[in-house]
């Protein structure tokens, strides 16, 4: 309108007077979520008189709103809910739908036009427990297949990181550079997880032992990164113990041929097998079922195995005589877990005589 003649006057074309939404969080670069954790707060600024606003989600960058919304699709007022701070936000319980293609969409619920969605991609994850080995289990023995179990929550299967990896420590530290074989991955499913991962036990002796299982990504070095590590961890130390197998010398229990007779102030053999580098070891040998065992050597032997064979040259005291003897192996470091004994019919130690007088050139004459 003319301010000289009010008479002279034209009009605008249409246009429209709106408020403004902007997605506060998640909206930085690199942002992971947990399904089964802290429900995570969305937050947002409006601008203008917007009485309520709807939330949804994306889970492939964008393209898929309408299937996933927030809230059940109900409104939420945009001032968000009463005691969700700092206002305003949502308290978003995070869904089972892992994945690192998210995005967060606001929309004005009267006016679709003002809308926002959250400026990066963010990621979903679940977690991992491990149930076996647990807390029950104190040893495992070296060459025996034992099962790993674990739980996941969240559906991985149809994810970018549908596989576990199983890795073993025994530093302490724990450094996991131990692989777990035959059965290095598998694939992260509950059904796989009650089922378990195979073990065969390596000959890592020793009494700090921790098995992990991890969830298989490498989305550090993915564009954007995502910096995260599911996994699950045996909360105390176990043991990988060796095992000895069998006593093969001496031969006890044999009635035909009879049991094996050793000598006194000789030197025999003992002999074993064991799974695992049984080493250093303690020799006891004891008489009769019912007798107490008497230490062999002095101090803990070192072994030296050829295969799964090892022995020790035993000078039988003078003293030693009996029909019924025993011998017992243990490691000197685990001598609770690694044992074993002969437990029925033992061996023979009989001294032995010589005759002297006459040698066989001697020449005796009648009467």
């Amino acid at each position: 309108t003319s301010q000289n003649n009010a008479s002279v006057s034209i009009e605008s074309n249409a246009f429209e007077v709106k408020g403004s939404l902007a997605i506060s969080t998640p909206s930085a670069s690199g942002i992971v979520m947990t399904y089964g954790g802290s429900p995570y707060k969305i937050t947002w600024v409006k601008g203008g008189a917007i009485a309520n606003v709807k939330l949804h989600y994306s889970t492939n960058g964008g393209g898929n709103y309408a299937s996933f919304p927030i809230n059940g699709g109900a409104t939420i007022p945009a001032t968000g809910f009463a005691g969700c701070t700092p206002a305003p936000c949502y308290d978003w319980t995070v869904p089972d739908n892992i994945g690192n293609n998210l995005i967060v969409r606001i929309v004005d619920n009267n006016n679709a036009n003002v809308v926002d969605v959250s400026d990066n991609r963010f990621a979903i994850v679940g977690s991992l427990a491990l149930d076996q080995p647990d807390g029950t289990v104190t040893h495992w023995y070296v060459g025996d297949t034992n099962t790993i179990n674990w739980t996941p929550t969240g559906t991985f299967t149809g994810t970018p990181w549908p596989t576990v990896e199983f890795h073993y420590s025994t530093d302490g530290v724990p450094t996991f550079s131990g692989v777990v074989t035959p059965d290095s991955t598998k694939t992260n499913s509950t059904a796989n997880g009650i089922t378990g991962a195979s073990w065969t036990v390596p000959n890592a002796i020793g009494s700090t032992v921790k098995v992990r299982v991890r969830v298989l990504e490498s989305e550090e070095s993915a564009t954007p990164p995502f910096a995260f590590t599911v996994e699950a961890v045996k909360a105390s130390n176990f043991k990988i113990v060796g095992k000895i197998t069998s006593i093969n010398n001496p031969v006890g229990g044999a009635t035909v041929p009879p049991a094996e007779v050793w000598v006194p102030e000789s030197l025999h053999t003992i002999k074993w097998n064991a799974a695992g580098t049984v080493s250093p070891v303690n020799l006891y040998y004891k008489l009769g079922s019912g007798g107490s065992w008497v230490a062999i050597n002095g101090s803990p032997y070192v072994v030296t195995y050829s295969g799964s064979e090892g022995s020790y040259d035993w000078t039988l005291p003078q003293s030693l005589k009996h029909e019924d003897v025993y011998i017992k192996i243990e490691d000197n470091r685990y001598p609770g877990e690694t044992n074993f004994a002969m437990t029925t019919n033992g061996f023979r130690v009989r001294p032995t005589l010589v005759v002297d007088n006459p040698i066989s050139t001697d020449k005796w004459t009648v009467g």
